[in-house]
């Protein structure tokens, strides 16, 4: 309920007064922005607890602590300066019983925690198949039946993605069948050995792109399965890129998805990326994805009026292709564009440019040899013949595993039903849709992709936009030398082939050849 909201007052953040909240995947890209939000914007949360692992010599509180003092908490420090009271380090493990909690911590979140959301999973698209299975499923049983001893639940939402069912053109919000029972995968798994599991990777993921959507599909069954007695929810975002507004617009924290795309590409190393150009970039800003996902339990906790034995998993689709479509060649061209006017200071390769072929085309096998393996290999002749180490043959080797990666969901679009979203933004008051905004029709993509870019600058490369006459001094020079290593090339080439050419009186060829290497130097 809206519990006693005044006009000014949003009512999704009155929601959050005095109930505790447990997130799992808090010091993730993701849950990062969701705790952010929640510090911020509802000051009269309870507590926020993290289930954090210990990691290394870090203690979970420990790592708590560094997500508090990072910069993405700049503005909650102002805003909210004793938000840090709020947040509570728990340490435990997901997969194992009871969270691998200590017992008093157990008994104080089944008495303490009102809504929990489960955002934490192995995102790497091809995790071997064991431990994507322990992280993405096992991990879902222990939360379902922590919600199920819960004194006071009120909600559980579960992030997916909105590729978990990519073996359909049409995606519904509904729970689909899984295409195994959840426990029987999980006891064949622990079962088997390690090299005997990933021999039988294929036949399990079939028609899925990886193993990273068919146990998060394998995940969404579970939830639908074991659901606690508690108003429970789906929420499947497509690909979480870096923040449009909150807490900052460009913020990012990870060289994942569109961000590692987009930097090989700022730095001149990727030039062709297969895929389709007029597919949609179905890109969703994580601010968007924590806002809309924040305030789902906020519109289930109000529909609910059924008894707790009726409840039905509500399943969320949240992709940006409904609401504000744009294709793969948009982005690719906001980015260079950006990255031209702002170029990266280190690291830089070459000038920017990106075109996207299909892989199966002459067009990118032409385009990749040109572009990719013959600067690598002349640039890791000239590191040889200067004393230096090789290394753009072994960059170039890792880019491409990277792409290939990325390339289903570069040459693939698909349909997806957003009703659940729509019905709830429509429920929502002026005053919420601004304080937990989630409306991407507003985004204007260029204008987002700009920012992106420059976030990358700034939080992942660590520059300072203030030497960007530097940066961009050496953009120049890059290009000026460019130009005479690919003149030069070019010279070389055709004082070898021409004379061998004219002798077998295949002038024609020769001319081909030199008005298809005029078309490649002039990037």
């Amino acid at each position: 309920g809206a519990r006693g909201t005044t006009p000014n007052m949003s009512s999704v953040a009155a929601f959050y007064s005095n109930r505790n909240i447990l997130l799992t995947g808090g010091t993730g890209f993701m849950g990062k922005v969701m705790v952010e939000k929640l510090a911020r914007s509802c000051p009269d949360i309870g507590k926020i607890y993290l289930l954090v692992r210990r990691k290394g010599q870090q203690t979970p509180q420990e790592r708590v602590q560094a997500l508090i003092d990072s910069e993405l908490f700049g503005l909650a420090r102002k805003e909210n300066p004793n938000f840090a009271d709020k947040i509570v380090a728990v340490g435990g493990e997901l997969t194992e019983k009871n969270l691998g909690l200590s017992p008093e911590d157990y008994e104080l979140l089944q008495r303490e925690v009102h809504i929990v959301f489960h955002a934490a999973a192995t995102v790497r698209f091809n995790e071997k198949i064991k431990i994507a299975i322990h992280m993405n499923v096992v991990g879902v049983r222990q939360i379902t039946a922590f919600c199920s001893s819960l004194k006071n639940g009120v909600a559980l939402i579960h992030v997916s993605t909105a590729y978990a069912h990519t073996n359909r053109e049409t995606i519904e919000e509904v729970v689909y069948p899984a295409n195994f029972e959840p426990q029987k995968l999980i006891d064949v798994m622990d079962a088997l050995s390690e090299e005997l599991a990933e021999a039988l990777t294929p036949s399990l993921v079939g028609n899925r792109p990886n193993t990273y959507t068919f146990t998060k599909s394998i995940a969404e069954a579970l939830v639908a399965a074991e659901r606690p007695a508690i108003p429970t929810a789906i929420v499947r975002p497509s690909i979480i890129g870096s923040a449009w507004k909150e807490p900052f617009a460009g913020w990012i924290d990870n060289f994942n998805g569109p961000a590692g795309l987009s930097l090989a590409a700022g730095t001149g190393v990727l030039r062709v990326m297969p895929g389709n150009k007029d597919t949609l970039a179905d890109i969703i800003p994580v601010d968007v994805v924590a806002n809309f996902t924040l305030t789902v339990p906020w519109f289930i906790a109000q529909k609910s009026t059924q008894p707790p034995e009726r409840h039905e998993v509500r399943v969320f689709n949240l992709n940006s292709g409904n609401m504000n479509p744009c294709t793969w060649s948009v982005w690719v061209a906001a980015c260079i564009d950006t990255y031209r006017r702002f170029p990266l200071e280190t690291r830089t390769f070459r000038r920017p440019r990106l075109a996207f072929a299909r892989q199966d085309t002459w067009e990118f096998w032409w385009r990749r040899q040109i572009w990719h393996n013959l600067p690598a290999r002349a640039t890791d002749l000239l590191f040889r013949l200067t004393g230096n180490a090789p290394k753009m043959i072994r960059t170039f080797e890792k880019l491409d595993r990277a792409v290939e990666e990325y390339s289903f969901f570069t040459h693939n679009s698909w349909k997806w039903e957003t009703r659940n979203g729509e019905a709830m933004l429509a429920s929502m008051s002026e005053v919420d849709k601004k304080a937990f905004d989630f409306d991407m029709s507003k985004m204007h993509w260029p204008t987002y992709c700009e920012a992106q870019c420059i976030g990358i600058k700034k939080f992942l490369m660590k520059e300072d936009m203030a030497r960007l006459d530097v940066a961009l001094s050496n953009q120049r020079k890059m290009m000026l030398l460019n130009f005479l290593a690919k003149t030069v090339g070019l010279f070389l080439i055709l004082k070898t082939l021409l004379p061998y050419l004219r002798r077998r009186g295949i002038m024609k060829s020769g001319w081909l050849l030199l008005a298809l290497l005029l078309m490649t130097i002039k990037a």
